[in-house]
């Protein structure tokens, strides 16, 4: 694979209102920062690798290898005074080999996050989301809306899956693997909706055991977390599961009961999903495409649905404004961005917290450039 060259230029874009001393930074240095969530609550993170010891790495050539994966954890958080901003790209100094231009715009980036600070004291749990990248792309440039839900009062784990896009395993660059990744020669717009789901099955397939072990691990800090960070502090009894583009192709939604909520960004849910529906309620946010395949899957729901219409915005919308803001599409992005993060949270809000939104009762005259759309069950639950 090719060098990939950054194509946005981070210069005169949407800028915090916090000095640059206040990221632990030189006051004289030059910056981008990220917008601030809105939410009440300070934003902490952490890292990890994990190792699926049940599962083998079928990509990698080594037989003996496991599969490997980062997971970017966000949550409210308790910050003191001089607490140091997490990177942008936290392996960027890996990744950056991977780019002929834009290193240091990446790493100019100043989140809102803080890297290891302690989790809200109390003991309130706070409900989880779990959120897979589109295909190519590295968790990073989600950090917006990460940010966003921890601000406002979730526990949100962002996968970075392995040959899936550029991550970083054991020090070293995992790039995309072309059988997960580009459609075979001559393509497959002419294809039938089985075809289509042979020839992306297996990705389909690790993507979701990895969305599923990811929750297994989640499971896991909660019973104990060696760090002291979460045990006891996830509520996993309201699990919700996000993904863009091809991060929501899985049956995860379909199979694993332990999501309540699944929101999907700009993505089509897989062939299996469409034609049995998904038993929890779900939501899609799209910029127009529509497709069969983005809308049949209203026809089979045992649950409620609703279709969320952008009109202006664009398939990578979802990214963080200072990439965003390179596709130029007729929605500026600090206007889709409100969009996003209102119907997100309405969402979120309404299912896994109980405290049923507004947003979710019709159109809003808040936002004219939607077209709401919401779809009662078609099926019983099973």
């Amino acid at each position: 694979m090719q060098k990939r060259a950054l194509s946005f230029i981070l210069t005169g874009v949407i800028f915090a209102a916090v000095g640059a001393s206040a990221a632990g930074q030189r006051a004289d240095a030059k910056f981008t920062f990220l917008p601030p969530p809105t939410g009440t609550y300070s934003v902490g993170t952490v890292v990890y690798q994990w190792t699926d010891e049940k599962r083998f790495d079928i990509v990698s050539g080594d037989p003996a290898d496991k599969r490997q994966m980062i997971v970017q954890i966000w949550y409210p958080a308790s910050v003191k005074p001089g607490a140091t901003r997490a990177p942008y790209m936290p392996e960027i100094d890996v990744l950056g080999a991977a780019f002929t231009l834009g290193v240091d715009q990446l790493k100019s980036i100043v989140t809102n996050s803080y890297l290891g600070a302690p989790i809200l004291v109390g003991k309130k749990r706070f409900p989880v989301v779990v959120f897979s990248q589109g295909m190519g792309t590295p968790r990073s440039w989600y950090t917006m809306l990460m940010e966003q839900l921890a601000s406002n009062g979730y526990v949100v784990a962002a996968i970075d899956h392995p040959y899936m896009g550029l991550v970083a395993i054991n020090g070293k660059i995992v790039r995309p693997y072309k059988g997960w990744t580009e459609p075979p020669p001559g393509g497959l717009a002419n294809a039938t909706d089985e075809e289509r789901d042979k020839y992306w099955r297996t990705s389909f397939e690790q993507l979701s055991a990895d969305q599923r072990f990811a929750i297994d691990q989640l499971e896991s800090l909660d019973k104990h977390d060696p760090a002291g960070r979460f045990t006891a502090r996830l509520d996993l009894k309201h699990i919700g599961m996000m993904g863009h583009s091809q991060g929501f192709v899985s049956e995860t939604c379909g199979v694993d009961d332990r999501i309540k909520a699944c929101l999907n960004l700009e993505g089509v849910p897989n062939l299996t999903e469409r034609r049995n529906g998904l038993p929890q309620p779900f939501m899609t946010m799209r910029d127009g495409d529509d497709s069969p395949r983005m809308t049949t899957i209203y026809e089979n729901l045992r649950d409620v649905g609703y279709d969320i219409l952008i009109h202006g915005a664009g398939h990578n919308s979802y990214l963080d404004d200072p990439i965003a803001s390179s596709y130029k599409y007729s929605l500026k992005p600090d206007r889709a961005r409100q969009i996003i993060d209102a119907y997100m949270l309405a969402f979120f809000d309404t299912y896994l917290k109980r405290k049923r939104s507004a947003l979710l009762e019709g159109a809003s005259s808040a936002f004219p450039e939607v077209t709401f759309t919401e779809y009662p069950a078609k099926k019983g639950d099973s």
